[in-house]
């Protein structure tokens, strides 16, 4: 059977995009970043899949996959998701209030002139 991958939709912002229509060159390291992040997504995925796999499947007598591994499986890939979520918003609340701290300083210089 023929299976299509996937790719993630490009990362662009609106004025990224307008320009990448623009410019060849912005075309082209958009690209790249595409590529960079596919890499990624599958690296982490080969990363999680062996970690779980290691951790859960202990039994290679049969081909078929046991109950307690199956919940295993399902418990080691779903604490995954929990870290990485929890992870995204502490990076999220931290760099909003590296922003936050950022236009403080900038309205300060403003007003220092």
């Amino acid at each position: 059977p023929h299976t299509h991958s996937r790719t993630a939709p490009p990362v662009l912002s609106p004025s990224l995009r307008s320009m990448q229509s623009q410019d060849p060159t912005a075309a082209a390291f958009q690209r790249m970043v595409d590529r960079h992040l596919t890499q990624e997504k599958g690296l982490e995925v080969y990363r999680v899949t062996n970690h779980c796999f290691d951790t859960c499947i202990k039994n290679f007598r049969t081909r078929q996959v046991g109950r307690g591994e199956r919940q295993c499986l399902n418990d080691c890939v779903d604490k995954y998701l929990q870290v990485q979520t929890r992870i995204a918003g502490v990076y999220k609340e931290q760099t909003m209030k590296q922003l936050q701290e950022q236009m403080v300083e900038m309205g300060k210089k403003t007003m220092l002139g």
